[in-house]
């Protein structure tokens, strides 16, 4: 392993640890009732986190955050990108409750409504949680994580495969196997598009809508 490689792997692992903590809550880093002000002042923290995270590349990988270059597409490889990412999203989102319904296996949603009921009670804080985790969640999990995986691990298929997999650990704190699955698959579809392509942005913007379309439907 060369130095590179080592100050990557250190990175890698602060970071993830980091981001890890902050999504599942896995020390109760805020001990607050669930109210508005909670539910900012997580959405506010997710921004804090990613500013660790470009520090620790800045700092401890001693290299740029976003290591592979953004290419700069025509107008139309955005709409397509965010209409095709959007449509398989929603076959995913919901096929899965279907068959873990034919499994007989219990969705337990209680979380997701729990969120869903502040974001709807809270207009303003339904469009910036969609934006922090539409920013946040693709600077940190295609962005920052897909470039040092293949630096560590060099094949795409690996890449791809254990981004989507954080991705969907990164959402355990929902409590559910469903929330957990979803988030996977739809990993999958992310990283694959970011590792062909390498556009983020237009992750970012099928991110929200997907997202928007979410709570805006369980309102």
């Amino acid at each position: 392993m060369n130095k590179t490689q080592k100050l990557t792997l250190i990175g890698l692992i602060i970071a993830l640890f980091l981001t890890i903590c902050r999504m599942t809550d896995l020390f109760g880093i805020i001990q607050l009732e669930n109210s508005i002000i909670t539910r900012w002042i997580r959405e506010i923290e997710f921004w804090i986190f990613l500013g660790l995270i470009f520090l620790i590349s800045i700092k401890i990988e001693r290299t740029k955050f976003l290591l592979w270059s953004e290419i700069k597409r025509k107008w139309y490889f955005y709409l397509l990108s965010v209409i095709s990412v959007f449509a398989a999203t929603v076959v995913i989102a919901v096929s899965v409750p279907i068959i873990l319904k034919i499994l007989q296996i219990p969705l337990k949603q209680e979380v997701l409504e729990s969120v869903a009921d502040y974001y709807c009670s809270d207009k303003l804080l339904l469009i910036f949680g969609c934006l922090t985790a539409g920013i946040v969640e693709e600077f940190i999990f295609r962005g920052y994580l897909m470039p040092r995986l293949e630096i560590l691990f060099k094949h795409g298929w690996v890449v791809i495969v254990l981004s989507a997999i954080l991705f969907g650990i990164g959402h355990i704190g929902n409590l559910s196997l469903a929330g957990v699955i979803v988030p996977t698959l739809i990993g999958l579809i992310f990283s694959f598009h970011y590792y062909k392509y390498r556009n983020i942005i237009s992750l970012m913007i099928a991110h929200f809508l997907i997202d928007f379309a979410s709570f805006i439907t369980s309102c």
